[in-house]
């Protein structure tokens, strides 16, 4: 038999051979499994990172829109700010008004304006608030200014509001294209006589009588502004006489449908607070019910709009 040579000693079986291969082969499978999930993972990665970035642009967007928003509104409030009476001062009465907007911009309104023919007396509501029942405000006090500053002495509260509905109908229905309305009652007082004529649906009128304390709740007639054009002959004037002493409160229902666990603040509760609070002058009467209705319902989800009249004694 002959010597086996070293590379016949070294060469490895058929069966090591094999062994080797597969071993290669399991390596390369986990290689292949390693880089596949490597590549998954990327791709994963890849994914939540263009999904977070989009969801960081989508929120950066909706910070701008959102500050864009404040800034509007912001502006819009300093408007209606600006365009509420700077004086309420007339001759042969004292008044006092206080306006909290339950946001940014209010839907509340009222107004005086002193003429020939009496003290004008304006109080409205529009429907909701925010920025569009702010818009529909600043109509109605631009177009109030306007037909009393250029109508002839001796035009009726009837034929003042009638004219407003047309305007504020025409803009909400035709040009916002809008379904807002608008609760006003619009008010002339002779302060020499102390009577007062008015006209349009809104809240009740309260009275405080001077002689005897009594108090008097006085409904409101009419019809809303906005829905319809040519309401002039649905508008029946109402009147009262104010005494030398008398005190009338003006309200929007954002105070007297104050709510507290359901339950609103009411008329009754209010009236129990002019009967006590009246003497004191509009001023001290404001304060007071602004008060009641803060105390009732801390977080108002309307605006509250409150206006007080005295005749002097």
């Amino acid at each position: 038999m002959g010597r086996e040579t070293p590379n016949e000693l070294d060469a490895p079986s058929a069966a090591d051979l094999l062994r080797r291969i597969a071993r290669l082969e399991r390596a390369l499978e986990r290689q292949r499994r390693a880089r596949e999930e490597t590549e998954q993972l990327l791709e994963d990665r890849t994914r939540e990172l263009f999904l977070a970035n989009e969801q960081l642009e989508a929120q950066h967007a909706a910070e701008l829109r959102l500050l864009r928003m404040q800034r509007e509104f912001e502006i819009a409030s300093r408007i209606q700010q600006s365009l509420l009476p700077r004086s309420l001062e007339a001759r042969g009465v004292r008044i006092a008004a206080k306006m909290n907007p339950a946001t940014e911009v209010g839907g509340d309104y009222y107004d005086v304006i002193e003429r020939e023919d009496g003290v004008w007396i304006a109080i409205g509501d529009v429907s909701g608030h925010g920025l569009h029942a702010g818009l529909v405000m600043l109509m109605a006090q631009a177009t109030v200014g306007g037909l009393l500053h250029s109508l002839p002495m001796g035009v009726t509260p009837r034929e003042v509001l009638s004219a407003l509905n047309d305007v504020l109908t025409h803009n909400i229905r035709r040009r916002l294209q809008r379904d807002d309305y608008m609760t006003f009652t619009l008010l002339r007082l002779d302060a020499s006589t102390g009577e007062v004529e008015h006209v349009g649906a809104h809240s009740d009128l309260i009275v405080h009588r001077q002689n005897g304390g009594a108090v008097e709740r006085l409904p409101t007639a009419g019809v809303w502004l906005g829905l319809r054009e040519n309401i002039g002959e649905l508008l029946e004037p109402s009147h009262l006489q104010l005494g030398p002493g008398d005190t009338l409160l003006l309200q929007t229902d954002g105070v007297w449908e104050s709510a507290r666990d359901g339950e609103l603040l009411d008329y009754p509760r209010i009236e129990a607070c002019v009967a006590e609070h009246a003497s004191g002058g509009p001023d001290a009467l404001i304060d007071a019910v602004m008060a009641l209705a803060a105390d009732w319902c801390p977080e108002a989800d309307d605006d509250r709009t409150l206006l007080a009249v005295r005749r002097d004694l």
